[in-house]
């Protein structure tokens, strides 16, 4: 493929992926290099087919989530091939990891701790006093959660085991145990059952789209809240510490009060749009805006 060929300069590396989001990348003139998933796995990547490139082009992994380690050998593979992934390697694990990003949203966000898997429920005791976290808790991995069953209803040795362990048993292989206090939200007028949260896809600083809610669930029109203005203070503070260039943040509106709080944020690459038409149209306007 010749340079001049490209329909659009981001590149995305799909691997085994979503095709309804595929129809819509190929629709929007996006350029799609597939690459085997279990060779990506395998760290052992033979068959790689790309067009001509001029060096540094700006890649977009859609992928389910890679290990850091399993990100860098790719990122490097498609360094030497002209592509490179919008997320460095240590952006990527700073959106990823819990413990890597809590410091940069802290005062957004639950008070939480961080401590490693195998802590003993008595460790875990210690330092949800010594952090000064009150209970009702929410204990999970640092991906992971055991949803209502991963709330802890009081910050004493018998129920922060018991989560704890089930955590252990339906949950193997994790590295990280979290724990925030779990804080009231508001809930939506029309769906008394569901909090008012929102996701923003956050690209190069700007906001390239707010994606659908879950299916079933609706949601007050965003621009009737103060989200937009807290995503605007928090998107900007994250792009001055250099945080990432493409990531989620997930907020949710704070009972009593109209007051936002920042609920997640993660590697976009490993998060699939519940609009993807909405996503990739912004990602598109972003993109032409740098």
């Amino acid at each position: 493929m010749d340079k001049s060929s490209q329909s659009f300069p981001i590149m995305v590396v799909v691997n085994n992926h979503d095709p309804n989001e595929l129809r819509v990348l190929q629709h929007l003139g996006f350029t799609i290099i597939h690459i085997d998933e279990q060779q990506v796995q395998a760290r052992r990547v033979t068959d790689l087919h790309l067009p001509i490139l001029t060096e540094g082009t700006e890649g977009i992994l859609r992928s389910p989530r890679l290990s850091s380690e399993t990100y860098l050998y790719l990122y490097d593979l498609l360094v030497q091939h002209g592509i490179r992934l919008v997320n460095t390697p240590a952006m990527s694990e700073r959106a990823s990891e819990f413990r890597l990003h809590y410091p940069f949203i802290a005062k957004a966000t639950p008070q939480s701790i961080v401590l490693p898997a195998d802590a003993s429920a008595s460790e875990l005791v210690r330092e949800i006093q010594r952090a000064g976290l009150h209970a009702p808790l929410f204990m999970k991995t640092e991906t992971k959660s055991l949803k209502g069953e991963s709330v802890v209803t009081r910050a004493d040795l018998e129920s922060v085991d018991s989560v704890r362990r089930k955590l252990t048993e339906r949950l193997a292989g994790f590295r990280d145990i979290v724990v925030k206090e779990l804080v009231p939200l508001r809930s939506s007028p029309a769906d008394p059952a569901t909090s008012i949260e929102y996701r923003a896809f956050v690209a190069h600083g700007k906001i390239a789209c707010f994606d659908a809610p879950p299916e079933g669930m609706r949601m007050p029109p965003i621009e009737e809240s103060a989200a937009p203005s807290f995503y605007d203070e928090w998107v900007s503070r994250l792009r001055d510490a250099d945080f990432c260039n493409f990531y989620i943040m997930d907020v949710a509106m704070l009972a009593g009060s109209d007051d936002f709080m920042i609920v997640e944020i993660k590697d976009a690459q490993f998060t699939r749009p519940r609009d993807p038409n909405g996503l990739w149209t912004g990602m598109r306007r972003v993109v032409r805006l740098q």
